[in-house]
């Protein structure tokens, strides 16, 4: 996978690019230690997605959802799918 590396608590983790635009997606941390990843692609449309609720320690839910991001397969130029993966 060609993608972007990220760095979250002094770990780095390689990222796919966003499946519409190509470009590396933003990481996504809350108050509660929720993490994903999101791309606007210049506002017109927001994709993102979020650890596994499940998992318990934080290690986990990061590695979650790099992998929730990473599995999302690519959008063939000219498709319109404006719904949040």
């Amino acid at each position: 996978m060609a993608g972007y590396i990220v760095e979250i608590d002094n770990f780095e983790f390689e990222i796919a690019p966003c499946p519409f635009c190509g470009s590396k997606p933003q990481v996504i941390e809350n108050a509660h230690d929720a993490f994903g990843f999101r791309c606007t692609c210049g506002g017109k449309r927001f994709v993102q997605t979020y650890f596994d609720s499940k998992i318990a320690d934080r290690a986990g839910r990061i590695q979650s959802a790099v992998a929730a991001w990473n599995c999302r397969p690519p959008v063939l130029m000219g498709q319109n799918s404006g719904a949040a993966a």
